[in-house]
């Protein structure tokens, strides 16, 4: 761009002052408007077609000073930058007028050369701000990426760890991003008027002969100045800095380097612990008795520790290239495929995924695999590390403790069954009362949405519900009139009774539960605790709408047997005195389903 089309805007309540900037500009080429205070200058920018590419403004006006119109400027015209000039350059009003949203300063007095690098130097990055941009995103791969547009790249000046920065050859900083105080220590401030001993004169003595040279090079023959070294903050602490120059360039007759460098200390740190990690997994693929491996984002092995051959009887070179799939049969090396594909598409660490393996010999192993992913220095997926351990001993334990397991819980139910025939043999107008009883349960539960497995165990854990009428006497279980008040609190024992007939083994813990509490009622009305509501555990709450309809629908020794309308009208009709509503919406709907015809 030339510099008549270059349009500053000088904002100062001055008109000396103004005018000087103005006279200065304007010999240099520069077109020039002026505004004398933050408000005159807003209502130019507005009303102008014409945007200017560079405000100079004072901090100390009348109406709206330089910190509120860098404000403004910042909020509505993000894209135009703002130079502070004021002869009260002290680190508060300079930090505010950063904070503001200026981009550089200039302290009065100042010269004419001054003023123009300044100018120059603003101009430059904006003008060169895609390169710049571009540079960034290349510098911190392995980090973040940066955003591209020159709004975006103002806000990764203020808030990313990344310094930038503007150099003479001598190597005394022009410019230097405010964020500079947060990895170096020194602010601003403290770095201009340091000069270049504040830099060269803290690099560690190892590095820095390198550095100068390299800098040196840069100007002498504009080579690239890429260099790590460390560096000494202002603190006493030693950290890692990449710095590198992204362009050069002459003004005045004057050469300038503008640059970037980052903290890599953590980065030093990580790869000296991947040096050391190195090490540790080469000792542990030596004396562990599993075998570790590597490999490809294809899953073929890129390294395999010799204990391969212990586990499957193939040898390292029989391994390298090939895939764990390759030594499964093909069902199994589908389902594990299927895993590896999920796990890699996430990168997400393979975690005790047992698998089935053919040895050489023909021998099934059963292998239980871990692995982590793992990455190049650009964040890229390169393969996985893992480990296979031999656990065929262990599963085959577990198969064995598993047959066991099974046996215990059909001798479990098979001595519940044998219990609650026990009871059902006291009262013979029972017929089948205790099968509807597990069937009406379970059903119950599912319509109530319950897992499926939790409803079978609800039904099950129901056969001993009535144990407790083994305790009751034949006389009072078969009378067929209406208990006295005395024989009632006598039948009211058999929740007692069966509870204590059932004990404190594991295995019947719900049972137990369900016998003693399958006669409280949802309003507390019940017995034996006179529980309320929730306080009911869930399956004794639905068995007890369970019993009640069997109880109806079935003839005893008292009563004929009722009609399945008549039944639905009088269990309905307990709900929240008797029964838990929700257990009885579950009936229902099982009653408009027609399901509930079967029982009658």
């Amino acid at each position: 761009m030339k510099k008549k089309d270059i349009k500053n805007l000088v904002v100062d309540d001055s008109p000396t002052q103004r005018l000087e900037l103005q006279s200065l500009l304007e010999q240099e080429g520069y077109s020039v408007e002026t505004a004398s205070d933050g408000v005159k200058a807003m209502d130019f920018i507005k009303n102008t077609s014409n945007l200017p590419d560079v405000v100079l403004s004072d901090i100390f006006m009348p109406n709206m000073d330089g910190f509120q119109l860098c404000g403004k400027l910042k909020k509505d015209y993000p894209d135009i930058p703002t130079i502070i000039l004021t002869a009260h350059n002290d680190e508060k009003n300079l930090q505010k007028a950063f904070k503001a949203g200026a981009i550089d300063y200039l302290g009065r007095p100042f010269s004419k050369t001054e003023l123009l690098i300044r100018v120059s130097n603003v101009l430059r990055r904006m003008d060169n701000e895609e390169k710049l941009n571009q540079d960034i995103i290349e510098l911190k791969k392995t980090e973040k990426a940066l955003q591209k547009s020159e709004e975006k790249f103002r806000a990764i000046i203020d808030n990313i760890p990344d310094v930038i920065w503007t150099s003479d050859r001598e190597g005394i900083t022009h410019f230097i991003s405010s964020n500079v105080e947060e990895t170096y220590g020194y602010s601003p401030q403290e770095i201009y008027k340091g000069g270049a001993s504040l830099f060269f004169g803290r690099i560690h003595p190892e590095d820095v002969d390198n550095t100068r040279i390299e800098y040196e090079n840069l100007f002498k023959k504009q080579k690239m100045f890429d260099v790590e070294y460390r560096i000494k903050r202002k603190e006493g602490t030693w950290i890692w800095l990449r710095d590198r120059a992204t362009s050069i360039y002459e003004v005045d007759g004057v050469m300038y380097a503008d640059g970037i460098f980052s903290d890599i200390t953590e980065r030093k740190k990580v790869e000296s612990d991947l040096i050391e990690s190195q090490q540790r997994f080469k000792d542990t693929s030596l004396s562990t008795a599993d075998w570790i491996w590597e490999t490809d984002i294809k899953g073929r092995y890129t390294y395999c520790s010799k204990k391969a051959y212990k586990v499957l009887g193939y040898r390292v070179n029989e391994i390298i290239g090939k895939t764990p799939f390759d030594f499964m049969l093909p069902k199994e090396a589908e389902r594990v495929k299927q895993i590896f594909i999920k796990l890699l598409s996430q990168k997400k660490p393979i975690i005790d995924l047992e698998n089935w393996n053919i040895c050489k010999d023909g021998v099934d192993k059963c292998l239980l695999t871990n692995g982590i992913p793992f990455f190049d220095g650009s964040g890229e997926l390169k393969g996985y590390r893992g480990v296979d351990k031999d656990i065929t001993e262990r599963k085959e334990y577990e198969e064995r403790l598993n047959t066991t397991s099974l046996e215990l819980e059909s001798a479990h139910k098979h001595a519940m069954y044998m219990l609650a025939l026990a009871s059902e043999y006291k009262d013979p107008e029972t017929g089948n009362h205790i099968k509807r009883i597990v069937q009406m349960t379970t059903e119950l539960a599912l319509e109530m949405g319950i897992e499926s497995k939790r409803a079978k165990q609800f039904g099950e854990d129901s056969i001993l519900h009535d144990l407790g009428k083994l305790g009751i006497s034949d006389y009072i279980l078969l009378k067929p009139g209406k208990l006295t008040e005395n024989e009632f609190e006598t039948m009211k024992q058999h929740t007692l009774i069966g509870a204590k007939i059932i004990g404190e083994d594991k295995w019947f813990k719900n049972a137990k539960q369900i016998a003693l509490l399958h006669h409280e009622n949802w309003d507390g009305s019940g017995y034996p605790k006179g529980l309320k509501g929730e306080a009911i555990p869930l399956a004794a709450r639905i068995l007890a709408v369970a019993d009640e309809f069997d109880a109806l629908i079935s003839r005893r020794p008292y009563k004929e047997a009722w009609s399945l309308e008549k039944t639905v009208k009088e269990i309905k009709t307990e709900t929240e005195k008797h029964f838990d509503p929700k257990v009885v919406d579950a009936f229902l709907s099982l009653y408009k389903k027609g399901k509930l015809k079967k029982y009658v």
